[in-house]
């Protein structure tokens, strides 16, 4: 769920790009239930907290996948000792850095982790079919990916 906001209508070009977002708003049916509005405003209340332990699992999981002998490079700009430390702490609004807190330990940034699995092809799509949880589209994109 998202919010367009537009400043004042002064001049014909915005007026233009009001007049057909309000025409794709209504053609596409692009609104949510009054339920889904609702639900959307409660999560809203708790996103700060759902955001910080996001992170940290993410770290945690950064952390446990880069000692892992199985695992190649992990790429989580929070962690401690990656190459993109540096530029992503800079990155972070000076709210975030208040937020995330201290960066000696690694810090808290997104929860997107990239790692490659040690092995080879082989050992890639051993770990691929294996995996419990793993999205259908990451699968067909591994297929893509192996097929060539």
């Amino acid at each position: 769920m998202g919010a367009l906001i537009l400043p004042p209508l002064e001049s014909s070009a915005l007026t233009h790009v009001y007049d057909k977002l309000r025409f794709l708003q209504n053609a596409i049916g692009d609104m949510p239930s009054a339920y889904d509005s609702w639900l959307a405003q409660r999560d809203a209340k708790t996103l700060h907290l759902q955001m910080k332990a996001h992170g940290e699992n993410a770290l945690l999981v950064a952390r446990a996948l880069k000692a892992s002998p199985h695992v190649g490079e992990v790429i989580y700009p929070g962690l401690e000792g990656d190459k993109r430390n540096d530029l992503a702490w800079q990155m972070l609004s000076p709210h975030a850095k208040k937020f995330i807190g201290s960066r000696k330990e690694g810090f808290l940034f997104s929860g997107m982790i990239v790692f490659g699995i040690k092995g080879g092809i082989e050992a890639t799509e051993k770990f691929l079919t294996s995996a419990w949880l793993f999205t259908l589209a990451g699968w067909r994109a591994w297929q893509s990916i192996r097929r060539g």
